[in-house]
């Protein structure tokens, strides 16, 4: 019985020293160079939506529709709207100029393809978005967003109510359900 609380002590007493160290970092570094520290740069890299699968653990969402990506499960699947692609894009890109700790990270080779770094206001964790517009037709288009997390295993729905939230600056255009 002793030994077991003298190991719980110790065990307690490394927990508190690792969140000491990690709080001294973000404080001495800060808290984006902390996290890049202790995970590796926050870009995730670009995704393929036709071979996606998602993660085993529930920090990510995805708005696709089966025909977009056959090999994930989708939580959203999205409208196809009534406008072309290159407008469906701007639109998207006019709605997130609002939104706050968003930095672009592809390189902007692709007029359809967008991917994202998204911080969190308070701890600043790092989530990387993949958002791809296809044409349909001349005046019809479809947009997938995938929204995962760098760290933990949970999100507690930020990703699904990111999405949710980038998807209500186009919600106003002519759309199919």
């Amino acid at each position: 019985m002793k030994a077991r609380i003298l190991l719980a002590l110790k065990i307690i007493a490394v927990v508190v020293l690792l969140a000491a160290i990690v709080a001294a970092s973000a404080f001495i570094y800060g808290r984006e160079r902390t996290w890049k520290l202790l995970a590796g740069p926050a870009d995730q890299g670009a995704v393929d939506l036709a071979t996606l699968t998602r993660r085993s653990t529930r920090n990510d969402a995805l708005l696709c529709r089966d025909n977009f990506c056959p090999a994930a499960i989708a939580g959203l699947p999205g409208s196809i709207y009534k406008v072309g692609a290159a407008d469906l894009a701007a639109v998207l890109d006019a709605g997130l100029a609002a939104e706050e700790h968003l930095d672009r990270v592809d390189d902007g080779a692709d007029p359809l393809y967008r991917r994202y770094v998204q911080r969190s206001a308070g701890l600043r964790f790092p989530d990387t978005v993949d958002v791809r517009v296809f044409p349909l037709s001349e005046d019809r288009s479809y947009m997938a967003i995938y929204s995962r997390s760098q760290l933990g295993y949970g999100d507690f729905g930020v990703n699904r109510k990111r999405i949710q939230r980038w998807i209500g600056y186009v919600d106003y255009l002519p759309h199919e359900n």
